[in-house]
């Protein structure tokens, strides 16, 4: 007897968790080194840290809001905010670091710890190098709401009302700094991370999630009906999360996006994923979390099966045809289609002939996304997944 395991994530969704928080500040973003090391920034100056598994506040430095944290290891960090802000963790604490504007500042990213860049209004870009900042002569207009440092590259994405304002990449070397126009993505590009050079996510407003193959961007068209957002953050490239406005929460895995049930009406801000958690933090002091690898996901779930369900084309779009043997003759079946929600798509009864069955199904007017079949026989289950792309 084979051991089947059901594929496709989420039928079954995980819980998400509300983590009490010691303020109602907007919180804008969040960085872990490790499970025991994490810190969230906000506004009005807030500092969260970790500390035995709870969320604490850390002194204030300043009272301007603080846009964007990054952690280059447990004892080295940044952050970055209004009216120029920079604050800088070392030596087991955060201090106001000197900066070369007054402009607002929404991102943050290092390469490691010589190397780092800041983006703000009015195309303002920061280069950190031999331990200070500087900033950068470009005539960028719009603001830079989101850097992310990769290698010897920087990728920048931002917005600017009714101009279409391109993602810039930025290579680096020693002497200067060149930049490419790579791509006008028609949206605010809010949060853009890449996993190495030839995987990159962008993510933005209006509802906008770009992906980089390493040769050209391209708008991902796994999902639909989601909001405007404002982060997203892979651990692996299996493994992503994607959070924004009204609670919208979207978790990357096996090549699509998949929308969470709502945990929150407030806005979501900044996301992470540490070792087998997913975190997210937004407005009024919202924090929530849940296990990467929950027991009440469907993966975990094992039937004991000599037979095996096939689909084709894979994905789909218009038409899926359902392969099912037969162990013997005038065999009656009941298959079901469902959704990544759980939502019964189709239920319903066949005969299977001696070679089996072939039974196509129209998927046309079916969204994009993952889909599961299951065929009960003679009471064992036997499943599959499919994915529709129109």
């Amino acid at each position: 007897m084979l051991f089947f395991v059901l594929l496709g994530l989420g039928v079954v969704q995980a819980q998400w968790n509300s983590i009490t928080c010691p303020t109602k500040s907007n919180l804008n973003a969040i960085s872990f080194i490790d499970t025991n090391s994490g810190w969230i920034v906000g506004d009005r100056g807030t500092i969260l840290y970790l500390n035995g598994g709870e969320w604490e506040e850390y002194q204030k430095l300043t009272t301007e809001d603080l846009n964007s944290v990054f952690m280059i290891d447990k004892d080295d960090g940044w952050a970055v905010g209004d009216n120029g802000t920079i604050v800088h963790f070392s030596n087991k604490k955060w201090e106001l670091f000197d900066s070369p504007t007054r402009n607002d500042l929404h991102s943050v990213s290092f390469k490691d710890t010589e190397n780092g860049i800041a983006t703000g209004d009015l195309g303002t870009m920061l280069i950190f190098k031999n331990g200070c900042w500087n900033q950068l002569e470009r005539e960028v207009r719009g603001s830079l709401f989101s850097a992310f440092y990769e290698k010897d590259e920087v990728w920048i994405g931002g917005g600017l009302e009714c101009v279409n304002l391109p993602i810039i990449k930025m290579k680096i070397n020693k002497k200067e700094e060149t930049f490419i126009n790579q791509f006008y993505p028609f949206a605010s590009i809010k949060s853009i991370m890449f996993l190495n050079p030839a995987n990159g996510w962008a993510v933005g407003s209006p509802s906008t999630i770009l992906h980089f193959d390493g040769q050209q961007w391209g708008k991902d068209n796994s999902i639909d009906d989601y909001s405007s957002l404002n982060s997203v953050f892979f651990s692996d490239e299996n493994n992503g999360i994607s959070v924004g406005y009204g609670g919208t929460v979207l978790i990357y895995t096996d090549s699509f996006w998949i929308k969470e049930k709502q945990t929150t009406t407030k806005n979501l801000n900044g996301s992470t994923i540490i070792n087998n958690k997913y975190f997210a933090v937004g407005d009024s002091g919202t924090i929530i979390q849940r296990n990467l690898n929950s027991k009440n996901t469907v993966e975990d779930i094992h039937y004991n099966n000599p037979l095996e369900i096939q689909v084709f084309p894979n994905p789909c779009d218009d038409y899926l045809n359902i392969v099912i043997p037969c162990e013997n003759d005038d065999m009656t079946i009941t298959i079901s289609v469902n959704n990544i929600s759980g939502e019964i798509i189709m239920h319903k009864e066949l005969k299977l002939g001696k070679s089996g069955l072939i039974y196509p199904i129209f998927t046309g007017d079916l969204k994009n996304g993952l889909y599961i079949i299951k065929a009960d026989i003679k009471n064992k289950i036997i499943s599959n997944k499919f994915i529709i792309r129109h």
